[in-house]
């Protein structure tokens, strides 16, 4: 409460309920042991989790007037909840991630690690109100939450594996192939969800970072072709559009095709 009540700044909240997490997670190994599957990772990391903690968050944030950023929003729930929310207090905003754009929970048995992240993938219906709330402008901040981890770090079961997937190089073209070239939004609303409205979200000066993409390009996604050190993508095989020539950063080239 002292926290909300008192921020001079922006509060960016990861919003899960550990206790309720902690509790799912003892039923699961007492009914599975240590080989718990993998689609059992949404009923651990619950819709419930996370939405008692994002009601939480709101309700003080409404309280006390505070600039709220609610990061990963991975249920239809939460994004009813933030609507209500800044009919109250428009400093509130939400954010969500490409992979919940993409893949619900009948995707655990085929992807395994490669799609256990934090919160975790949740339904189909989740995913399709996720998708919803961009086109419609609910949300207007689409992250990656890139997590580099290695295929060492994601080979250890559903309890032993690192969270997190990798995104930074498959986003631009996930979205632009299946949002913008089917005219569900424009190109210039892409670029203000990946870019400018986070950038202006967060108080980041413009500075001279470029990225320039060829959006003719077609090519199959290939975690060996990843400048990144991480490989761990449910992305794999996708047929995408937009690949990325030349990358500017401080003013430098730091990528070239």
């Amino acid at each position: 409460d002292r926290i909300f009540s008192e921020s001079p700044v922006l509060i960016a909240t990861h919003c899960e309920q550990e206790e309720t997490i902690k509790a799912n997670m003892a039923e699961y190994t007492e009914k599975y042991g240590a080989e718990i599957p993998f689609e059992m990772h949404y009923r651990i990391r619950s819709k419930e989790a996370c939405i008692e903690c994002t009601k939480r968050a709101l309700e003080l944030a409404v309280e006390h007037g505070t600039k709220l950023h609610i990061l990963h929003i991975s249920t239809a729930e939460e994004i009813e909840l933030i609507k209500e929310a800044r009919e109250k207090n428009p400093q509130i905003l939400g954010e969500v991630c490409v992979h919940y754009m993409w893949f619900n929970s009948n995707d655990y048995p085929k992807y395994g690690s490669h799609m256990k992240c934090n919160p975790a993938i949740k339904t189909e219906d989740d995913m399709l109100a996720i998708r919803k709330a961009v086109k419609e402008g609910t949300i207007s901040v689409v992250a990656t939450d890139h997590a580099p981890h290695s295929a060492e770090e994601k080979a250890k079961g559903l309890s032993g594996s690192a969270f997190g997937i990798v995104g930074i190089e498959t986003a631009f073209p996930v979205l632009y192939t299946h949002l913008v070239k089917p005219g569900i939004i424009p190109l210039e609303k892409l670029i203000a969800l990946l870019t400018v409205n986070p950038r202006e979200r967060f108080g980041i000066p413009m500075g001279q970072d470029y990225t320039v993409w060829n959006l003719n390009t077609e090519f199959t996604v290939d975690p060996k072709d990843f400048i990144s050190m991480g490989k761990a993508t449910p992305f794999t095989g996708w047929k995408l559009n937009g690949e990325c020539m030349l990358t500017i950063c401080d003013g430098s080239v730091v990528y070239k095709k």
